[in-house]
């Protein structure tokens, strides 16, 4: 069933039993709520095995941009490689599993696929951001830019200058 999902389809056997060995099967009822910012650092990668997850961006406050996850989406990406808490709220919309990859796994898991080390590396919505703000379109991080709301800001050295961008979860 992991196998139909990317990384995991591009992955060898070894490193598909090593997610699964450990991994956590974890059941989530309608509106129940998965993580959220106020639960401080993420503490696993979640990978939907069935049913339904909305993001909320910043939080629960009405009105705000909202994303839908399926079976085979992993989140929250950014906030597990950044150790830190997600910007956004993730409840289930309906009877959900998921497999829950604890952080300490996930980056022994990195270290030894690099299927899925290369996965976790092109969904950082960091580098998406980088390469959304090339250019004219980026700022000095010592001009100031204000932090986006339901992000962190994130940076990068190219080229002797200091790089932002927005640093949102998937």
């Amino acid at each position: 069933e992991l196998a139909r999902h990317p990384p995991f389809d591009a992955m060898d056997a070894v490193h598909l039993d090593q997610f699964l060995a450990a991994s956590e099967v974890r059941y989530f009822a309608p509106d129940e709520v998965l993580v959220q910012p106020e639960d401080g650092p993420v503490r696993a990668l979640l990978l939907i095995r069935s049913g339904q997850v909305v993001s909320v961006a910043g939080g629960a406050v009405p009105g705000a941009a909202s994303h839908a996850h399926e079976a085979g989406d992993l989140f929250p990406v950014g906030a597990a490689l950044a150790r830190r808490a997600v910007t956004s709220r993730y409840s289930a919309t309906q009877d959900t599993f998921v497999f829950a990859l604890p952080v300490e796994a996930m980056q022994e898991l990195a270290a030894t696929s690099a299927v899925f080390a290369d996965f976790l590396n092109r969904l950082r919505p960091c580098d998406v951001s980088r390469l959304l703000n090339r250019g004219a379109h980026a700022a000095d991080v010592s001009e100031g830019p204000p932090e986006p709301p339901g992000g962190t800001l994130c940076t990068t050295q190219r080229g002797g200058r200091t790089w932002a961008g927005s640093d949102h979860d998937i």
